[in-house]
């Protein structure tokens, strides 16, 4: 490592900035490297989990709110599988399918019943093991488990957690879907869209122009069908101008469908070319 050692992200045992690469010491070799401006987290092929560098909030998980200019183990209960790591808070997830979260909790997006920053990993209560983690701007959280449902908490603005209410949540809390999700696509942060395994899409949250595409252009706070799209989706993103946002939706077969301002329909149209 090498650059910036402020806060001790180098890692390599001061805080002097580095011009050249400079050996980080670890106890074994590692198998996954996570960072952000100013801390680094490595996960060690032995499936142990190391932090340092800026521990605002407790963010690194070694019991204290003191930066480390050296990596430091972070105790868990067991080996650690894969990690999401923001520039306030981090979530681990073991090898039994267990969620672990820590640092800072203004939302209650650690998802351990409470808005308090916590500096050692803690359990977050699912009901099976969880399958994907998605981590939106810090504050929010959603599990998509093993047995195909949707769990969310954290920040809830403008109903993006899709649990019938703008009320933040420190707990996780069932999406009710009409069945199994197969992928969550989270566009701006706002609203999301949940892919069900027989390709239906639904959608919930900001609905600013009517771009969540269900027909209506007022926040929706729980799952609604977005209807009117031939084939499956592979890819959704937005566009914002002066005038209002557009949302479009890109099927698997190539086919595109816009929403938003401009059009006369809360529905989805799907854009015409001359050529492919």
């Amino acid at each position: 490592a090498w650059g910036d050692n402020y806060h001790g992200e180098v890692g390599v045992g001061d805080n002097v900035n580095k011009n050249t690469p400079t050996k980080v010491n670890l106890p074994s070799k590692i198998k996954k490297l996570i960072i952000d401006r100013s801390s680094a987290y490595a996960i060690l092929e032995d499936g142990s989990l190391y932090a340092w560098g800026y521990n605002h909030n407790g963010k690194l998980g070694v019991g204290d709110y003191m930066d480390r200019n050296t990596p430091t183990k972070v105790n868990l209960p067991s080996k650690i599988e894969d990690g999401s790591y923001d520039t306030t808070s981090a979530y681990a997830i073991l090898e039994d399918g267990s969620l672990y979260a820590w640092g800072k909790n203004e939302y209650g997006e650690l998802g351990v019943g409470d808005e308090v920053n916590i500096n050692t990993p803690t359990k977050v209560k699912l009901p099976s093991k969880i399958k994907e983690l998605i981590i939106v701007d810090g504050s929010s959280a959603y599990a998509i488990l093993e047995d195909g449902s949707l769990y969310a908490w954290g920040k809830n603005e403008y109903g993006e957690l899709g649990v019938g209410d703008e009320v933040n949540i420190n707990t996780p809390t069932k999406v009710k879907l009409p069945s199994k999700i197969k992928e969550l696509i989270i566009v701006d942060g706002s609203s999301a869209y949940a892919i069900l395994e027989d390709g239906s899409l639904y959608a919930w949250g900001s609905n600013s122009n009517g771009i969540l595409g269900v027909g209506k252009s007022f926040t929706i706070y729980t799952p609604e069908q977005v209807t009117g799209i031939n084939g499956t989706i592979k890819e959704i993103f937005s566009s914002t101008s002066i005038y209002g946002v557009n949302r479009y939706f890109l099927t698997e077969d190539d086919l595109l469908y816009v929403t938003g301002w401009g059009e006369d329909s809360n529905y989805p149209v799907k854009i015409e070319f001359k050529d492919k």
